[in-house]
């Protein structure tokens, strides 16, 4: 990759980067594309160059968050997950959000924001690797014989949610690893 490359990649995610904080911060409505170029030390019309508006950061701030999750969602060629590979998807995505504290709380900030929540469901319907894995959910959910395999897979994406906003809330006294034992053996070894 040539240089020129490099600091594009580079500016544009400093960029994603700034608006992740403002947006979390200032809420979305409240933050204007002259705070994100000045927080990323650029002007508004080079800003420009690098997205085409403030709903194009939002979107690509949200996909890219959702695909650093689904990258933990190693399933065989045959695209049927494994409970081995469901396991470690589990353990992963509780491994990212301990490593990853501060972006994961600036993520779930920005999407628990009214104006954003109906937009961002409305993103990942359509986002292809958010489709797969659902779909691949609720698939071993069927093999397993459980019932409702659709609303399985809901009630699992809604736990795991809910258990991401609870950690970022007290990461110190939250027992993670215990949690994630829990689910692991509902969802999985039952």
């Amino acid at each position: 990759m040539n240089t020129r490359k490099i600091k594009y990649e580079l500016q544009r995610q400093l960029i994603l980067d700034k608006s992740l904080e403002l947006f979390s911060q200032k809420g979305f409505a409240q933050t204007s594309i002259v705070d994100i170029a000045k927080e990323s030390n650029i002007s508004k019309g080079l800003l420009y160059h690098y997205f085409l508006s403030k709903e194009q950061l939002f979107e690509e701030i949200l996909v890219s968050s959702f695909n650093s999750i689904f990258k933990y969602f190693n399933v065989s060629d045959d695209d049927i997950i494994k409970s081995g590979e469901f396991e470690n998807f589990i353990l992963e995505v509780f491994k990212s959000l301990e490593q990853n504290y501060l972006n994961w709380k600036l993520v779930f900030q920005l999407f628990t924001q009214p104006e954003l929540s109906r937009r961002a469901n409305f993103i990942l319907n359509k986002n292809d690797l958010a489709i797969k894995f659902r779909n691949t959910i609720s698939a071993f959910f069927e093999m397993k014989n459980k019932m409702h395999p659709e609303i399985r897979t809901t009630y699992f994406v809604s736990m795991m949610l809910g258990i991401a906003v609870t950690y970022l809330q007290n990461p110190s006294e939250y027992p993670l690893n215990q949690i994630a034992e829990i689910i692991i053996e509902e969802f999985i070894k039952n």
